[in-house]
């Protein structure tokens, strides 16, 4: 929760954060994305489970777009 008030500061929005900085949030974002990553998954699967009685049993992949 802490990355997203980091990344609300008015630096990260308009970018006028310096190149440091700039990585810094760049940094924290991508560790954020990866930590909960499992978590929306599973979610996903729950929800999608739920409402079309799909069971996909772990098969989600999140594509990066790097």
């Amino acid at each position: 929760m802490e990355e997203v008030s980091l990344l609300l500061h008015h630096d990260a929005i308009t970018g006028t954060a310096k190149q440091h900085v700039a990585n810094d949030y760049a940094h924290r974002l991508d560790q954020a994305q990866k930590d909960s990553s499992d978590i929306y998954k599973k979610e996903l699967a729950g929800i999608l489970n739920k409402e079309t009685g799909i069971s996909i049993n772990n098969q989600l992949e999140q594509c990066l777009g790097n």
